[in-house]
């Protein structure tokens, strides 16, 4: 399949000297080259002569060649260029003085990157001066035909040389990207676009930021020097500088958020920095949202996570009588002891009816089939073989039983699950008890404030809105009110959270059925000629796993799996159940036993 793209011919006065043939030769291979799938042949009023050649059969049909289709009109044209790029067209135009003015009135809609242009130039004019007032972006495919050999005669050799100004105040740069002969045709330099052009030669690029730990972080009263910023974000901007080989200059917005849309669609601080073009690249890993788009472009994703609610860890009270009992449920507990008791009767049975000689009493088997559950000796071997049978077979039952108990109570012991007050906004709504906070003026009140879920919608009127003025303006600030707060919910992303837990004096767990995934990145300006480098470059950092490295070494392994699970020591507190139960157990055989020795003494 031929990928759509746009390809305009321009060609200078001293390009009539070029034979149609050698004009129709590059032409096609540039064409092949760039996959142009129409043609269309820009006449000029002023060069009726050159015109008829040009709408030769012989033009036409060479050019056609592949069922290309191709059409003709005035270089007016040029300026409706921008509304009609989505048409895979190929412009072919003989220049005239008015050409350089055309071309600079295209380059400033911002569309040259829509198209692919070839410009037949002659070799005695200065490129330099040509484009002097002309900004070809760097992302733009732009390349010169020029006699190779310093005449006008091009048919013996033709350099094709691709143009562009890596910044708006930096000079034209030139790069030869191919040469034609008429012996072996155009041949192309084996060197790619991202190779060539990769390096921006120590440009300076403006980069708006906005104070938010763990990404951008700096001390207070200290100049925006790239030695003072740091965090996740910056670990990515000096990767990408190192392999683009470009500076950077920090801009920070006046009031420190991310910006919210005003009217007429502007936007304001962080995003209205960059849409407005006084910052080429925010640094801040912003969510994807459809609104920003229609002012911003993002980089390739650097980042996945979902955005959930957060609470302070409630504090885990010890029952220990539950703690016995809660590795079997209620239904089983009764299933084993109607067991015991069956075993028990069974063994009765065996004893009266003189089957069995050991004393089976139901006391005694009641005793004994206890000590089996609980893999004691009973210190009595039976004599009947109904009798062992039935111990046989109880002390497996009860073996896989007592294995089951031991390995479940040992897991709520080291694994400590918290009970959560709320799993949905609906319960939060209906427990009436806990706040919520999310960062003022970002995506995620926005998310809130403007869900298709009714129940969202009711939860940010009711428990954001009246308060919105005192939302937090950071995520750290929002995290740190769990612990200072009794009863508060927060609402971000968990990847931030994570990389703030360091930070917090308290234990924080999330609420995953209160979440929704998200995909972070760099915002830059929209049709930005730096977009299409930065997302090569992130795609590669990517697929060479430099972006799994770097998250696994900056985020602590923190909140992996579910946070309201937590691995603790086996402490005192939660087996006191037991040592209270031996206690009360000897306390009372001592009784027993001075109300026996009494009773003995009176008889």
């Amino acid at each position: 399949m031929r990928t759509h793209t746009l390809l305009s011919l321009l060609a200078l006065s001293r390009a009539a000297s070029l034979s149609v043939e050698t004009v129709v030769d590059v032409t096609n291979s540039v064409m092949r080259r760039y996959l142009s799938t129409c043609v269309c042949i820009l006449q000029s009023s002023l060069h009726q002569d050159w015109l008829r050649a040009l709408n030769s059969a012989k033009l036409f049909k060479s050019v056609s060649t592949g069922y290309v289709p191709v059409s003709s009109g005035s270089p007016d044209m040029f300026a409706k260029l921008p509304h009609i790029h989505h048409a895979n067209l190929l412009y072919v135009i003989r220049a005239d003085l008015t050409t350089p003015t055309i071309l600079k009135q295209l380059s400033e809609t911002g569309n040259m990157s829509k198209g692919k242009w070839l410009l037949f130039f002659d070799s005695m004019t200065s490129l330099e001066e040509f484009f002097a007032d002309i900004y070809i972006p760097l992302d733009s495919e732009f390349v010169v035909a020029r006699s190779s050999n310093g005449t006008e005669d091009g048919d013996s050799g033709i350099s094709v040389v691709e143009v562009y100004n890596p910044h708006p105040n930096q000079p034209l740069r030139e790069n030869t990207v191919a040469t034609w002969s008429s012996g072996e045709g155009l041949i192309w330099t084996p060197v790619s676009f991202f190779d060539r052009r990769g390096d921006l030669q120590g440009i300076s690029l403006k980069c708006v930021m906005v104070k938010e730990p763990p990404y951008i972080q700096y001390p207070k009263d200290t100049a925006l020097e790239t030695s003072h910023v740091s965090g996740y974000s910056i670990q990515f901007l000096d990767l990408f500088k190192q392999k683009m080989n470009f500076t950077s200059e920090f801009l920070v917005p006046e009031d420190g958020t991310d910006g919210s849309k005003k009217v007429r669609g502007v936007w304001s601080s962080f995003i209205g920095t960059v849409a407005s073009r006084r910052a080429e690249i925010g640094l801040n890993l912003m969510t994807f949202t459809s609104s920003r788009l229609d002012t911003i472009d993002y980089v390739h994703p650097l980042a996945d996570s979902r955005v959930t609610i957060f609470i302070k860890d409630p504090d885990i009270s010890f029952d220990g009588v539950t703690q016995i009992v809660s590795p079997f449920t209620a239904r089983l507990w009764e299933v084993i002891g109607l067991t015991m008791l069956l075993i028990s009767a069974l063994l009765c049975t065996l004893f009266y009816n003189g089957s069995e000689t050991t004393n089976y009493r139901l006391y005694n088997s009641i005793f004994y089939v206890f000590y089996i559950f609980c893999q004691q000796s009973a210190g009595i071997s039976p004599r009947s073989w109904a009798s062992r049978l039935i111990h046989f077979t109880t002390h497996i039952t009860f073996l896989i039983v007592f294995i089951a108990y031991s390995a479940n109570f040992i897991s709520h012991l080291t694994v400590q699950r918290s009970r959560l007050p709320f799993s949905d906004f609906q319960g939060l709504l209906d427990d009436g008890t806990y706040g919520l906070g999310v960062v003022y003026n970002n995506a995620h009140e926005d998310y809130l404030k403007n869900s298709k879920d009714p129940v969202i919608r009711d939860a940010y009127r009711t428990l954001v809105e009246p308060k919105r003025e005192e939302l937090p303006r950071h995520t750290l600030v929002g995290l740190s009110r769990l612990c200072d707060e009794t009863k508060y919910s927060f609402f971000c992303s968990k990847i931030t959270a994570s990389g703030s837990m360091q930070n917090l004096s308290c234990n924080i767990i999330e609420i995953k059925e209160m979440s929704y995934r998200i995909t972070l990145s760099f915002v830059i300006n929209k049709k930005s000629p730096y977009k299409r480098f930065f997302n090569r470059l992130s795609l590669d950092l990517k697929s060479t796993g430099i972006i799994d490295r770097t998250n696994k070494a900056f985020w602590p392994p923190i909140m992996e799996k579910g946070t309201n699970e937590h691995h603790t020591l086996v402490t005192l507190d939660m087996v006191s159940i037991v040592y209270v139960m031996w206690a009360a157990g000897v306390s009372i055989s001592v009784l027993i036993l001075c109300l026996e020795r009494r009773l003995r003494a009176r008889t």
